[in-house]
């Protein structure tokens, strides 16, 4: 499947290299230019369009025939927003040049998606997606194509995404700028990149923790920068993001698209994305509390005060190197939960006992001790490289697959970190 994208990529990048000095990779001339396409797009003003319309709403009136308050329907005038832009940047390749193409989509999720290109002389082709991490168009000027690398958005949080009223737009909205993974993006060098980035960040918030001594809660004579691996914490990442549907078609093209987002996006990776259960970020956290029952953020953010986690859930989940350490806390918490014979064996081989703290971060401890009494029930052991147990064995078929690709994922990780070492000495 990788060969046929890569051969797919159109016949203008067998001419980008003469752009650029003999030193210089197709992906670092690509990330050079979507640096300054994102600079270009940072000067650019987006806008909205508003409708009235008139809208039925309900108010309580007193009835005169009982006296009672009762619901009476009215008409009013409303207001509303009903389409927003969209501007991309799109990079000629044969006279290196950076193009602003403006687009216009409807605001709400909920209307059928459509498009109408405001810039004239482009032909644009939507490909995939709808939201700010996902959507993604083809642009051709002149019957030639152009390379779609970054595009600029209005995002509201999800908590106020569902309103077209202007007042709350005007409150909460911003602009974004982001970089979602397209074919034409694929390339070998930029995964590496990717990678490194990630593992990097993963060393930087490890060294955070070890600085400051945050004990383990599973393991109270260990500290907490000692318990979740490195490696572990790679594969939660691609994980979280990895569409159950594409893991199935084409894992390994699945793990390598998630890569090269970190490489296309840094910091910003998966920022802004919120799963249809509002779980966010990069490592796709809740908090979805009722009461006195804290969401899971609130929950992890009061229970290792050590860390310094920010402690609002929207801002907290849009920084990167603050999620990493959220996850690390969250992990430390769910092994806490398992009983002994789990902790001693996630100290004896991480990569096995990892499975019961992935369970109930995916789904809730419950279907961890389902995992646990099902192996025992039928005297069957755990591996960390496959998963060959029945749904029943965890009692959820989306849990069941999370577990699956996280076998799937050790795999890919110890394939990109031979392929890191192989890299980095060619650099030497």
């Amino acid at each position: 499947m990788k060969k046929i994208i890569v051969l797919a990529l159109p016949i203008f990048f067998l001419s980008l290299l003469s752009s650029y000095s003999e030193a210089a990779s197709r992906s670092e001339a690509v990330l050079q230019k979507m640096d300054e396409a994102k600079i270009l797009l940072a000067g650019v003003e987006l806008s909205v369009e508003t409708k009235t319309e008139t809208r039925t709403s309900k108010k309580k009136v007193k009835s005169k025939k009982t006296g009672k308050l009762v619901w009476v329907s009215y008409p009013r005038k409303v207001e509303f927003i009903s389409s927003k832009e969209i501007a991309l940047a799109a990079w000629d390749t044969v006279e290196d040049k950076l193009h602003i193409v403006r687009l216009i989509v409807p605001y709400s999720y909920s209307v059928a998606f459509s498009f109408q290109v405001l810039s004239s002389g482009y032909e644009v082709e939507h490909i995939a997606g709808r939201g700010p991490s996902k959507l993604i168009f083809a642009v051709k000027k002149n019957g030639r194509k152009l390379l779609a690398l970054s595009y600029k958005h209005w995002w509201i949080s999800p908590g106020h995404s569902n309103s077209d009223d202007p007042k709350i737009f005007e409150k909460y909205a911003e602009e974004i700028i982001y970089s979602p993974y397209a074919p034409d993006l694929y390339d070998e060098e930029s995964i590496l990149k990717g990678a490194d980035f990630l593992f990097n960040e993963i060393v930087a918030v490890k060294l955070e923790l070890q600085n400051k001594g945050v004990p383990s809660r599973a393991y109270p004579d260990k500290l907490l920068s000692e318990i979740i691996e490195n490696d572990y914490l790679f594969n939660l990442a691609h994980n979280e993001q990895m569409d159950h549907g594409k893991f199935e078609a084409d894992a390994n093209l699945t793990a390598e698209e998630i890569s090269i987002e970190y490489a296309l996006n840094g910091k910003n990776a998966f920022r802004w994305i919120a799963s249809e259960k509002y779980a966010r970020g990069s490592f796709q956290f809740t908090n979805n509390g009722r009461g006195k029952n804290l969401g899971t953020y609130d929950y992890v953010v009061r229970e290792c005060t050590r860390a310094d986690l920010i402690k609002d859930f929207t801002a907290g989940t849009q920084d990167l190197r603050n999620m990493i350490k959220a996850a690390i806390c969250l992990l430390d918490l769910e092994l806490s939960k398992m009983p002994k014979e789990v902790r001693d064996l996630y100290l004896v081989d991480y990569r096995i006992g990892s499975v019961y703290p992935s369970i109930c971060y995916n789904g809730g401890c419950g279907k961890a001790f389902t995992l646990y009494n099902w192996l025992r029930r039928n005297k069957k052991e755990l591996k960390s490289d496959s998963f060959e147990f029945p749904v029943s064995s965890i009692g959820h078929p989306e849990t069941h697959t999370y577990i699956r690709k996280q076998a799937f994922l050790w795999g890919y990780t110890d394939r990109i970190k031979e392929k890191l070492r192989n890299y980095q000495k060619g650099q030497q």
